[in-house]
This record gives structure tokens, sequence and C-alpha cells, in this order.
């Protein structure tokens, strides 16, 4: 079966060599075509105010509903879609999140520029480097259909780490762009106003009170469990404990699991602790919750940077870190070190941390800024320098070769 399948995208590859490609012409696609969002959203936006370029999003259907008014050059199409399938055959340059399969399942890449974006800071180990990795198979076809991509890093150290996890899948070296993402933290974490509608945003969508302080709660994926920690697994003396705190700083928990464990119920709140869930959920843009939040209490997870980087309280409750450091993923570096807030080990500790809430902005381990290097909020010019280099492309808008 896996070789029928090979011969299939053998074919598309020799299709998509086949067609011309216009050089300002891009597409754009993120987590299987599932959602919009992470880095490659925001650079799509980006090239909204640069009208030389003609730029697409690829993706399901339901994505429609979260796109943003779309200018002239900008446009959606569903993947796999006659019209998807034409802009991924003509489209010189493609972006993805994850691979080429969030635009397109069939390997109709031929000849195109390939940027995979990353999703943020690892704090873990990835691939080959990961305790507990299970490599798999590939085929010679498959080795034949491959085409590295080239991958945006956050630092030269995560660069290492991830061209050493996954020997092979990645253009060496790696772009030093930094994270889309974290140019639209930075950019606006002092606008008040946008803020202020985020916050309403959210707590229309889930219940969220708007006179409490939001801590979410937002743990990292494992390889080797099915379940992360929630709150609501807590002891009623844990909770009692808990809830005395969050009363006295005025704050509540905010649960929200990684896409892939978010569950396809409705949010529940017992007033103290509410866990976002249903699809709604899995809508949302999770750098608009990041800016909209207070703190964050996470584990080993990315989505404690962009916390970091506003000033606002951290809080790492790492409550299995031998299991986790042995078995599952792994860290770069001792937790100590690479912190982005407090560490906490034990419930209790996690409870006296929140206590001293303000304590806990501002600080990080002894190499965390190394994981940051590349970060600098300028991360948009630097792809749109990139690729009009690579694609000989002129500064300003050209009449000739203007893509369908």
């Amino acid at each position: 079966m896996r070789t029928i399948k090979d011969l299939i995208n053998l074919a598309f590859l020799a299709l998509g060599h086949l067609f011309p490609r216009f050089r300002r012409k891009i597409v754009f696609g993120a987590w299987h075509g599932n959602s919009y969002a992470d880095n490659p959203k925001y650079l799509f936006e980006f090239f909204f105010k640069h009208p030389e370029f003609r730029v697409v999003w690829i993706g399901k259907r339901p994505v429609t509903k979260t796109l943003p008014t779309l200018p002239p050059n900008a446009s959606f199409a569903v993947r796999h879609s006659p019209l998807g399938l034409w802009h991924a055959l003509t489209a010189k340059t493609w972006v993805f999140s994850h691979s080429p399969n969030d635009i397109a399942l069939v390997a109709i890449w031929g000849n195109s520029l390939q940027i995979d974006t990353c999703h943020g800071i690892a704090l873990k180990q990835v691939g080959e480097m990961c305790p507990g990795w299970k490599k798999g198979k590939f085929s010679p076809l498959s080795r034949l259909l491959h085409n590295p991509p080239y991958l945006v890093m956050p630092s030269e150290w995560q660069s290492q780490n991830t061209l050493a996890g996954f020997p092979g899948s990645f253009k060496s070296p790696t772009l030093p762009f930094g994270s889309t993402t974290l140019d639209f933290i930075l950019a606006n974490k002092d606008k008040a106003a946008l803020i202020a509608s985020l916050r309403q945003k959210f707590a229309t969508a889930f219940g969220l009170p708007s006179d409490r302080k939001w801590i979410v709660y937002a743990p990292t994926f494992r390889h080797l469990s099915e379940k992360n920690y929630s709150f609501r697994d807590a002891s009623a003396d844990e909770r009692k404990k808990l809830d005395a705190v969050l009363d006295t700083i005025g704050a509540v928990i905010v649960e929200k699991l990684h896409p892939n464990r978010i569950t396809g119920l409705n949010p529940e709140s017992d007033g103290h602790v509410f866990s976002i869930a249903g699809p709604a959920a899995k809508a949302i843009e999770p750098h608009e919750l990041w800016l909209a939040a207070d703190a964050i209490v996470s584990d080993y997870s990315s989505s404690v940077v962009p916390f970091f980087l506003q000033g606002k309280p951290v809080f790492h409750f790492v409550y299995d870190y031998e299991y986790y450091t042995k078995e599952d993923s792994g860290l770069v570096a001792d937790i100590a070190d690479i912190r982005f807030g407090v560490v906490s080990k034990t419930f209790d500790e996690l409870c006296d941390a929140i206590s001293r809430f303000d304590e806990a902005r501002n600080q990080c381990g002894k190499r965390a800024r190394d994981l940051i290097e590349y970060e600098d909020g300028h991360s948009c010019d630097k792809y749109l320098a990139f690729i009009r280099a690579r694609h000989r492309i002129a500064v300003g808008f050209a009449r000739q070769e203007q893509p369908s």
C-alpha cells in the first residue's frame, strides 16, 4: 500500500516540476489544513501590505470562519479543490507550520521553495534526540520524494537540536529568522485597547470573568501519554488551597490543552477553574489568548516565552520531571537553566508560587535567553528579504508577471 502511494506521489512530483511557477505567488497552510494559526498566519497577514505578492491561504473549508477580511492580493482556497491544487502547483513559495501536507497531501511541490516556520521555542528535545522516540521506516521511493525544506529557527541552539533530532529532514543551515508569532506579541504587548477587546472576545466565548486575572494553564504535548495533568484532578484538600490562593490574588485558572488533546466537549467551569474545550477552543488563535491573559502555568511548553517577553508571571509546573526527562521528550538542559519563570515540582510549591504572583515576572535561567537569540520582533521582515533575494524580486510593485 505504501509503495502504491509513493508511486502516485512520484507522478505528482513530476507534475509539480512541469508547471510554470510564479515568483510572486506564495501559498500558506498550517496544522494539516485544520487551522488559521501559528507562524504562517502572521506572515500571511504581513504580506497584505506588499501588493506585489499574491498570497493564498490553503486549508479545509471550516477555516474560512476564522479568516480576516482579505485584501485584493490575498485569497483562500480549499485544500485539494481544483483551485487549491492550481495555486499549490503554480506558487513558487510554500510556507507551512508542520510539513507540505498542510497545503497538499500529494507531492506537487515540484521546484518550489519550501519554508517550515517551526512552532516556537523548544525547551524539549526533538525527534531522534528524545528518549522515547521511535524511528519510522522509509522506503527508497519515500526518500526520493523527500525535498528538504528550509527550517526557520529562533536560535542557533535550537537549530543544532532540531537538525540532530531530524537528520536529513531539513536544509542546513537553518534560517535565523525567529517567530512571526512573537513579532505579533512584541508589537502589541502595550496596546491596551487591543488587549481589552481580546479579553472581551474570550470572556464571551468561554464565560471567563472579566474582573479577575486569567492564569492560563497550557501544558505541552506528551508523546507517551494520552493525558496531561488537569487542575480538576486535584484532591479536595489541594483544590481548597488553590481556590483560597486564587481568591486572595483575584484570579482564575483557564485550562487550555494542546490542540491534539482538546476534547469535543463544551467549556466547563466551577468558578475557579475554567476548562476551554469544544470547537471554539480548537479555532482560537492562542497568541491572542497569550496577550489577553495575565500569567501562565505550563511545564515545558514554548507558550511560556510570549508571557516572559510581556513581563508577565510564568510558573513552570514540572510535576512529572523525572518521567518527562528520562522517558518522554527530555529537555535540552536542566529546567533550572532554561526556565522563563519560577519552577515548582509539587502542587503545594505551585500554590505558594502563585500566591507570590508578581515575583514570577522577568525571571529566567542562565541559558534561557540563548533559546530566543533571534527573537527581535523583525521575523517577517527577514522572510520578505529572503524570498525577494531567492527569487530575484526587486523592491516595489512590478506590473509584469501577475499571478492568477
